[in-house]
């Protein structure tokens, strides 16, 4: 079992807790045992007991109120999720004070084990996931409506962050400046305020084109890692959904680049231009595209700020928290910002793609060399 200890306000023992929370939702007498830790703070366990109809399970999310993990907005989005159709988890019961959340275990079949068992068709699978993300854009006006009327906006009032706005761009792609080029350029001798003064001051141009579409509930981590196949579901409900408490309305297209872009598993240019194509195929006629042209312009531009920004994360995981496992994956996203992103990205970024390639690396060293 997991436990965490920390001081000061919440110094509590973690495990004394998440037995408390779980004998109070009737899983008391279950089995834990701890699943393998994402990037966040969040721990998760899977949790089996023995029923007269047989073993049930669940998961429990720990996500300590000492770190700002947005709970509620995870309940909030889910509960929503699951009244239009998607298969969100089930929440069987909640520890808002406390940060406890008991769900549904969707299974075991999350989109990776999937490819590497090649159980089934890539492309079938991923088809499934581009038909949630255009079914998502069409009920996106409804859905939005419910997130204004839920009693966390209308409780928070202008601190619920409900839009992907220009300074969030711009916030996450300044985490490749201060933790790419900032040590990578160091080590170089060549890093200098104004490099990174020019980096900044192109990019926040770049977040202004990210922020003109803001009708969409973009899901933010939607990938292999996060969607499960659920076979015993139809429609849009046999791809199971985690992690989307930070989901805001943004593009519609920002979530497609985070399925076909994927920086923990390798996604072939084949596999992205199908999925790309099959996507403009559907979405033309439902009035969700209003070309190729500026599909594609809009698509290279989110896939190089979102690439950028996993960079800078992955280095920060590794130099501040030592997961050094993401640092394998920086090469990945390399070359996804150097073969396919700067490719496609419009002329007016050809300052800042500059800039982006002259410090492009897949030595990965240094990272913790330094």
């Amino acid at each position: 079992m997991n436990s965490l200890k920390l001081t000061g306000e919440y110094g509590e023992d973690r495990a004394t807790k998440k037995v408390e929370f779980l004998r109070r939702a009737g899983w008391g007498e279950g089995s834990i045992n701890p699943m393998q830790a994402d990037a966040s703070m969040r721990t998760y366990d899977s949790v089996y007991i023995d029923r007269p109809s047989g073993v049930r399970s669940a998961i429990l999310m720990d996500a300590h109120p000492a770190y700002d993990l947005r709970t509620r907005e995870f309940l909030l989005f889910t509960r929503i999720l699951r009244e239009y159709g998607f298969s969100a988890p089930e929440i069987y019961c909640e520890d808002q004070e406390n940060g406890f959340v008991l769900l549904e275990h969707l299974g075991a079949g999350l989109f990776t084990n999937v490819i590497k068992e090649n159980s089934c068709d890539i492309r079938d699978i991923y088809r499934y996931a581009v038909d949630l993300l255009l079914e998502l854009s069409i009920l996106s006006k409804e859905i939005k409506s419910d997130v204004i009327s839920s009693s966390l906006a209308i409780e928070s009032g202008s601190s619920f962050n409900m839009y992907y706005s220009e300074e969030e761009y711009y916030r996450e792609i300044d985490l490749f400046p201060r933790w790419w080029l900032a040590i990578d350029g160091g080590c170089k001798g060549e890093t200098s305020s104004s490099l990174l003064e020019d980096f900044r001051t192109l990019a926040s141009q770049l977040c202004k084109i990210a922020a003109i579409n803001q009708d969409c509930l973009v899901l933010r981590d939607y990938h292999a890692d996060n969607l499960l196949l659920l076979e015993d579901r139809v429609g849009i409900a046999n791809v199971g959904l985690l992690d989307y408490q930070d989901a805001v309305f943004g593009h519609y297209i920002y979530d497609l680049v985070s399925l076909l872009q994927d920086a923990r598993y390798d996604i072939g240019k084949e596999l992205e231009d199908d999925m790309i194509n099959y996507y403009l195929s559907r979405a033309i006629g439902r009035g969700i595209v209003n070309s190729h042209e500026e599909f594609r312009a809009m698509y290279h531009i989110y896939g190089f700020q979102r690439n950028l920004k996993i960079i800078g994360v992955f280095v920060r995981l590794s130099r501040v928290y030592e997961k050094h496992n993401y640092i394998n994956m920086i090469p990945r996203v390399w070359s996804y910002v150097n073969e396919r992103n700067i490719v496609g990205c419009p002329g007016e970024m050809d300052d800042l793609v500059a800039i982006v390639k002259k410090y492009a690396a897949t030595d990965i060293e240094w990272i913790i060399n330094t």
